[in-house]
């Protein structure tokens, strides 16, 4: 049987609407991860992703593979583009192509000429470095992340569409 992808996206009230869901989706997705990686209260908090939608055009692309959510991406628009601030797959959808069709439409959206930027924790996440690579993305930037109690590196890779 061929598994079928699907991607919808949302903005403006949809967006603010699916945010429950959103929320719930990436914190069950990263919940193994909560140990390594330095705290961010502000990803539970849904006036956070509010602010994102309605101040900084925050959309959310959803792939659901077989009708079943399986993976998420949040961008919301910067001077030169548009960031992607969240990107999560589910254990029983990885290396199935959902975080390629979820990129795919990110940057189907963009203009030519603009930038795409995304952060990674790359000791955390170690397979997202070699992914976005293999999408295009080059490394800009590296620095030091801490909430008190861990830290780790952060790199930064951007794509110009």
């Amino acid at each position: 049987m061929t598994a079928l992808l699907r991607i919808d996206t949302l903005q403006g009230t949809d967006a603010l609407a699916a945010i429950p869901s959103l929320i719930a989706f990436s914190n069950a997705e990263f919940a193994p991860y909560a140990v390594l990686a330095p705290a961010q209260a502000a990803t539970s908090d849904p006036t956070h992703w509010q602010t994102l939608v309605t101040e900084k055009a925050g959309t959310i692309h959803r792939c659901h593979l077989n009708d079943i959510l399986s993976g998420l991406i949040f961008t919301y628009a910067n001077p030169s583009g548009t960031h992607i601030w969240l990107a999560v797959t589910a254990v029983h959808a990885r290396r199935k192509g959902v975080m390629r069709a979820l990129f795919a439409s990110v940057l189907a959206r963009e203009s030519v000429g603009f930038i795409v930027t995304v952060n990674t924790l790359p000791e955390v996440f170690v397979d997202m470095p070699p992914f976005l690579e293999s999408q295009g993305f080059h490394l800009q930037a590296e620095e030091s992340v801490t909430d008190g109690i861990r830290s780790t590196r952060k790199l930064r890779f951007q794509k110009v569409v």
